[in-house]
């Protein structure tokens, strides 16, 4: 298997993952909503979430914050899409403990996790395709061979520090 050298490939990939996850989510969600909340239903969306929390912090709060975003401000500024994905990472920084800790219930409220779920589901895609169609291609367009190499460097070293999931 070949090994991807391009960090915005690699971002684009964990967004596929990150949406897989997010579909079983919205699955679970349905069969809630049809008056199934079995505790396998729950178990399923739980470890859905967790598996989302997780890709979601290495991805966002680490591979782009703490790599991509500071080389990308350094030619095109902190504001704009820059900042607007990072308000936008906070937003769901802030909602997937919450969905975490509802699905860890023995009976969780299932208008909380709907409106949860509902929430990361209207943001999330809309939030990806801004980083795929609008911030990747500037990215690629401004950022230098040498900081992309960086950035597959720091990508690499932040996926072996990655912390076992926390648990909710």
């Amino acid at each position: 298997m070949a090994t991807i050298t391009d960090p915005l490939t690699m971002l684009m990939q964990d967004h596929q993952r990150i949406l897989g996850h997010l579909e079983t989510l919205r699955r679970g969600l349905k069969s809630l909503a049809d008056g199934k909340p079995g505790a396998e239903t729950v178990a399923s969306m739980r470890q859905a979430a967790q598996t989302l929390a997780r890709e979601i912090d290495l991805h966002s709060l680490k591979k782009e914050e703490q790599a991509l975003f500071p080389s990308l401000t350094e030619v095109i500024g902190p504001m704009g899409p820059v900042a607007v994905m990072i308000a936008e990472h906070r937003e769901l920084d802030a909602r997937l403990p919450q969905l975490l800790q509802e699905l860890g219930k023995e009976k969780p409220d299932v208008s909380k996790v709907r409106a949860l779920i509902e929430f990361i589901a209207d943001l999330l895609p809309p939030h990806i395709q801004k980083e795929d169609y609008i911030l990747y291609p500037l990215a690629k367009e401004r950022l230098s061979g040498k900081q992309m190499a960086r950035i597959v460097t720091k990508f690499e070293e932040l996926e072996k520090a990655q912390a076992p999931p926390k648990s909710y």
